[in-house]
């Protein structure tokens, strides 16, 4: 994506999530390869960790090494996007950054893929945390007793505490031998421990020293140091350091088990990586609970309610929203609670949500369609993750919901706890960033990426025939350098509202770039684009920018023929609108010129009589160094031109009776800048251009903008400096009073050699005494 004007890199570069579009690099089976970056926002460069100029143009697996065979080769499965032309958002921990990141991307250029992330791993992780423990509940809850698989206790455990290895025992004969159940870890670092020992793990029976038995008696976690300490003094030291070596682990915890009434009937052992603590210790002391008692086998209903009960700190310290429903026996819904976090956020008191149906809480459409949900999870059995919008007390917001079903033994689901992210503003900045990759910001037309996409889309057979329309917006650089590119914004408004109210809704009207349009209409014949030219052009003479009416030059063209290529289509309407443009060229400049001189006039004291005056004056001093013809032309021009760049300053400085301050000073002397760009840009003027520029430098060097001296000042711009001079001493200003024929010749006198040209001035003060009227 290409950030094509200051007003869109504006709004992106201060987004609050990181953003970035890059370019597919795929296989000749579209398979994607990799990733360049095109462009990054100054959130998502701080998010990597590198600078921009680090960033763009580089390989995605160059910038984030080991992407690609890492634990993010998901990344690569977004050139589907393209393929499916739909955004798609998620959540994903991304492995070399070791943040959780809300992902939302979309393509709107083929080849192409723009994405907004926003980390979200404080909240992922506290949600991961719970929506394991609930999955890890699930699992346990539909297995059977007698049949248990320890192995799915410890991976479960072990994605829980963030361990490297998790061992679970149980206690046999009355606790003298502990038996390794399962062990969940990297099969390698298993093996190489078996080899160390001479015994494989699972199912070895070790002899169970009292004292350990004590030392982890409560159904807490207890921190030991080493695997000598964890197994008091069962392995040696010199073993226990080798493990550790070999292993390369830190810390050990271990947690007993609670089987029924029975303590110390088992036991789970977390092999930690070095210097780093076990994570999730509530929810590990919940879950070791849990499997604790289904080897209890307590009934279907007790051991559902204990369950609950054990949630309860869980459900209600989380900081996300959460609720519980009871699923009835006819499949009917009912709340039971909210926490604290869900009523905060969505104003619904626990009161009020208590012993509710859907209906009953948010109302018939509503509550059917939040039902409907409920019913899915139920007929599913699995976690259903959806978005919806509610009305709720708090106000509407967008909300992604996650809905977990928890099982009886029958395999009947009893209840869902269901919990809930307000996602408001992410969707807002979704629907932004989707708006600023379609659509011209300035004019709120679509943009030309856009519309190239759609005829692509509808460049088909039945939408013959199909017309296209090319407009070029007349003037537009000699307003923004007149008036001022807030000036230009506002035509190129006009011009786009003109366009779309002379249009009809089904045809695409896009800003193609720069002062250029292109109206795209399909089922459209030659006659229909003509007539739809015409009113165009009937509001353009009624539509008005800065005293100047909005003029558009425009082409058309239409395919007729299947096989006709629609990019020669536009080709040839281009092609139209350039030879009207080249006919209307002169009258439009010259109504563009007309209306900067004619407001000139009306905001300062460039009258007709004080040009009027100055070109006598210039024109007596140019007969008499012997201009020809040409030359005396072109300081007439010049004469009513010179400051035209004065038309963008403000009326209350240009009529400002008292002295200007320095800011305002500073704005003045940019007018002869103004007025060489605004005649550079008239081919019929440029000539006068550099005179323009150099009109207010000074003989001694002392002027502006260039602070040229003596003859590096062309001739015409010292004698309009002179003529100007004259023309404001000879008439008054609120600044200046009128002055005599005698004070004048003094000033001049004072001047020459310092402001003006000696010899021009001498010829001057000839014409001054020749023309006592003057």
């Amino acid at each position: 994506m290409e950030l094509g004007n200051d007003k869109q890199r504006f709004y992106i570069e201060n987004l609050p999530d990181g953003f970035a579009c890059c370019r597919v690099i795929s296989d000749d089976k579209d398979n994607t390869l990799d990733f360049i970056f095109l462009e990054v926002n100054a959130v998502l460069a701080e998010m990597i960790g590198l600078s921009r100029e680090e960033i763009i143009n580089k390989k995605l697996t160059a910038v984030l090494p080991g992407t690609k065979n890492g634990d993010c080769g998901w990344v690569f499965d977004l050139g589907k996007v393209i393929q499916e032309e739909k955004s798609v958002s998620f959540e994903q921990y991304i492995d070399p950054l070791q943040k959780w990141y809300e992902v939302t991307a979309y393509s709107d250029e083929p080849g192409c893929i723009s994405a907004v992330f926003r980390e979200t791993t404080a909240k992922k992780e506290e949600l991961i945390s719970l929506k394991a423990l609930l999955q890890m509940a699930e699992k346990l809850i539909s297995l059977d007793a007698e049949t248990m698989d320890y192995q799915i206790p410890a991976d479960a455990m072990q994605k829980l505490s963030g361990a490297k290895y998790v061992a679970i025992n149980t206690y046999e004969n009355d606790c003298t031998k502990m038996v390794t159940r399962a062990i969940s870890g990297r099969p390698s670092g298993i093996s190489r421990a078996a080899a160390i020992l001479g015994f494989d793990l699972t199912g070895h029976a070790w002899e169970i020293i009292p004292e350990r038995l004590r030392g982890v008696k409560g159904g807490k976690l207890v921190c030991f140091r080493s695997i000598n300490e964890t197994s008091m003094g069962a392995i040696s030291e010199k073993m226990s350091s080798l493990l550790h070596k070999t292993l390369d682990i830190g810390d050990i915890y271990v947690i007993e088990l609670v089987y029924g009434k029975k303590l110390n009937h088992g036991d789970i052992i977390f092999f930690m990586p070095r210097n780093q603590a076990i994570k999730n210790k509530e929810a590990i002391v919940l879950y070791a609970g849990q499997v604790g008692s289904l080897l209890a086998r307590l009934e279907s209903e007790e051991t559902l309610n204990r369950k609950t009960k054990e949630y309860e700190t869980l459900f209600h310290g989380t900081q996300s929203p959460m609720f519980l429903l009871e699923v009835g026996d006819s499949k009917t819904f009912c709340y039971i609670r909210n926490n604290l976090a869900h009523r905060e956020a969505t104003g619904i008191s626990a009161e009020e949500m208590r012993g509710k149906t859907p209906v009953e809480l948010l109302g018939e459409e509503l509550g059917h369609e939040v039902t409907n949900r409920y019913s899915q999870c139920v007929q599913t059995g699995t976690l259903i993750q959806y978005e919806e919008t509610l009305p709720l007390p708090a106000g509407e917001k967008i909300w992604q919901t996650n809905l977990v079903p928890l099982f009886e033994s029958s395999g009947e689901v009893k209840y869902i706890i269901g919990s809930s992210q307000d996602i408001t503003e992410s969707k807002k900045a979704e629907k932004d960033i989707r708006f600023v990759s379609f659509h011209d910001v300035t004019t709120g037309l679509y943009n030309r990426r856009y519309l190239e996409t759609e005829m692509q889309r509808l460049d088909t057979e039945r939408q013959i025939p199909i017309s296209i329309i090319m407009a070029d917006l007349n003037g537009l650089k000699l307003i923004n350098d007149g008036y001022g590119h807030a000036a230009g914004d506002r035509l190129l408004v006009s011009a786009a509202k003109v366009l779309k109210q002379c249009c009809r809704c089904e045809d695409v009207v896009a800003r193609w770039g720069g002062d250029e349009f292109v109206v795209f209409m399909p089922l459209t014949d030659e006659t229909a684009a003509e007539a739809i030219c015409k009113r165009i052009t009937k509001l353009c003479r009624k539509t008005y920018v800065e005293n100047m009416p909005v003029s558009l030059a425009l082409g058309t063209a239409c395919k007729n023929d299947k096989d006709k290529s629609i990019t020669g289509v536009l080709k040839e309407a281009e092609n139209d609108m350039y030879r009207q443009k080249l006919a209307e060229s002169r009258s439009s400049r010259n109504a563009v010129i007309s209306a900067l001189l004619n407001t000139l006039k009306e905001k300062s004291f460039e009258t007709e009589e004080h040009t009027r005056e100055m070109l006598r004056v210039a024109q007596k001093i140019g007969s008499r160094i012997g201009l020809s013809s040409s030359e005396l032309n072109q300081l007439k021009l010049l004469i009513t031109m010179h400051d035209i760049g004065k038309i963008n300053i403000p009326e209350e400085i240009l009529t400002k009776g008292e002295a200007l301050t320095p800011e305002e000073w500073a704005e003045i002397k940019k007018h002869p800048e103004t007025g060489y760009r605004i005649a550079r840009a008239i081919e019929e003027f440029s000539h006068v251009a550099i005179d323009i520029l150099t009109h207010h430098e000074r003989w001694d060097g002392t002027g502006y903008p260039q602070g040229l001296k003596k003859k590096e000042i062309p001739l015409l711009a010292r004698i309009t400096a002179i003529a100007d001079a004259y023309e404001i001493m000879l008439n008054s200003r609120p600044y200046k009073k009128k002055k005599s024929k005698s004070e004048i010749a003094a000033d001049f006198k004072r001047s020459s050699g310092i402001q003006f040209d000696p010899e021009l001035v001498e010829v001057f003060l000839k014409v001054l005494e020749d023309e006592p009227d003057c």
